[in-house]
């Protein structure tokens, strides 16, 4: 990209520059909440060459968060920009007054130069700086950013990667920023592709088959019914509601327990979910429940809690069973 700037435009600075504000939203972008906007910039591009050089690839100029973003999504829409709305619509009594897209500038430069930049960012994804999330089952456009600040000249970084998915058939635009952090990276572009991995699961307009359910159902009589996911102990109607969205059976000896464990089959019983009550003065089971519902427990209890880790809880000091007096914070492992 420097090449090419240096190349096209080393004695036509002002030209170059007036062409990306023709693309790109300097401008304030008004959305339909409040929110402080800060005025964009673009640096002297005649002070030096090498400021000339970094701004042809995205450096010497300050925009927001809400306007890069914006810039990406018209990229994924073959070069059709649109305002940012947070507000789908209004409701009426009982009828929903949708919000009607608002364009920006309906081409912002030509579908064939929008499928060439998708096309590069596809390959920052496949062979440059944001190959860490290749191989998908989906493809991703995007790029990653690194911007350094200093604290009494210990250097800081803020990281980011945004893009668009899938690439093949654009629906989602994102943007991921870590914010001071102590060392440059690429970890911008692994929370991104979290994030869309979910988006793409629960999508059912798309018809790649990115991600397919790989849970048997219960009543099937196979070894792999016998390995199904199950949350060790936890709110019962929230456990109902994962296993209806999962299309699964859900087997349990008592409707009405709020709290409930998952207990194999033995010769006498069935496999199921069976009450859990904890004992009042003792630090409850939190083991395999979910943060939430092992913080809501200790909370009910008395108990205060901390959580590190992702994932359900997989210790707890102190243990399970442990007299405690009222306040007793319990540190949660998560894996």
């Amino acid at each position: 990209m420097s090449d090419l700037g240096w190349r096209l435009y080393s004695e036509r600075r002002d030209t170059l520059r007036h062409l990306v504000e023709r693309m790109f939203p300097y401008d304030n972008l008004h959305p339909d909440v409040k929110a402080r906007e800060y005025k964009s910039r673009i640096n002297n591009l005649h002070a030096s060459n090498r400021d000339f050089l970094n701004f042809c690839y995205g450096y010497s100029t300050r925009v927001s968060a809400l306007q890069l973003v914006t810039f990406y999504n018209a990229l994924g829409a073959e070069g059709r920009m649109v305002k940012p709305q947070f507000c789908k619509g209004v409701m009426d009594g009982e009828r929903l007054i949708e919000n009607k897209p608002i364009v920006l500038n309906p081409q912002i430069c030509s579908r064939e130069s929008a499928r060439m930049m998708k096309t590069m960012l596809e390959g920052v994804v496949e062979h440059g700086t944001g190959n860490n999330i290749k191989n998908t089952t989906y493809g991703i456009a995007g790029k990653t950013g690194t911007a350094v600040h200093s604290y009494a000249n210990v250097k800081r970084y803020n990281a980011s990667f945004c893009g668009f998915f899938p690439s093949e058939n654009p629906r989602y635009t994102c943007l991921v920023v870590l914010q001071d952090i102590p060392y440059y990276g690429r970890q911008a572009a692994l929370v991104f592709k979290a994030i869309s991995d979910c988006v793409v699961a629960v999508d059912k307009k798309l018809s790649n088959g990115a991600v397919k359910s790989v849970w048997p159902r219960l009543e099937e009589d196979s070894a792999m019914a016998q390995q199904r996911p199950v949350v060790a102990r936890g709110d019962q109607s929230e456990m109902r509601r994962l296993y209806k969205l999962l299309k699964q059976p859900f087997l349990s000896a008592d409707s009405a327990a709020r709290w409930v464990v998952f207990q194999e089959a033995t010769d006498s019983t069935t496999a199921q979910y069976y009450p859990y009550e904890p004992a009042h003065g003792r630090i409850p089971n939190c083991y395999g429940m979910t943060a939430k519902d092992a913080v809501e427990l200790l909370h009910t209890m008395g108990y205060s809690a901390t959580v590190s880790g992702y994932g359900k809880v997989f210790s707890q000091l102190p243990k399970a069973g442990t007299n405690a007096k009222q306040g007793t914070r319990v540190e949660l492992t998560l894996r």
